[in-house]
């Protein structure tokens, strides 16, 4: 036999103990050989598992308490919370009209009298001497006033 035949039979003999190798090492896993109690690689993985399911119930109970708020959340942007809070307010107020006037929420131009300002008491003694109701922007906005509900952001 020359040598190149040699060398490739002891090549062939080596990938045939690996081929066995491999095949007893799955047989192992299907049976659970190798997964024994003191495996670091396995108390390494359950480690995980265990901390991967308690950052999912810390998630799922977030996410029950985001959904059952009904609390405005820290990253609600206050201009859409105070359009909110003066479109309730002006329907609870002025429910005749309240569907024909958009609500309109500016930065205050005067700091003393706040940062922000509802206004809409015109458009609505518009809409109201439409309907023959006589009134004042003074008492629509006070009126106003009165009925904006309680919110911890303002």
């Amino acid at each position: 036999m020359s040598l190149e035949i040699q060398m490739e039979f002891r090549r062939l003999g080596n990938v045939e103990r690996e081929i066995r190798q491999l095949q007893d090492a799955i047989d192992d896993a299907r049976n659970n050989v190798g997964l024994e109690e003191g495996n670091p690689e396995l108390e390494k993985l359950q480690v995980e598992n265990m901390k991967l399911k308690h950052r999912l119930s810390i998630l799922n109970r977030a996410i029950a308490a985001e959904s059952g708020s009904s609390q405005p959340s820290a990253n609600s942007s206050i201009l859409d919370h105070l359009n909110d809070i003066f479109t309730q307010a002006i329907a609870t107020a002025f429910p005749q009209v309240c569907a024909d006037v958009p609500t309109v929420i500016t930065v205050s131009g005067v700091p003393k009298f706040g940062d922000y300002q509802c206004n809409n008491a015109m458009q609505i003694v518009q809409k109201l001497k439409a309907l023959d109701v006589k009134t004042n922007p003074r008492d629509v906005a006070v009126k106003i006033m009165e009925a904006v509900p309680r919110s911890p952001m303002i």
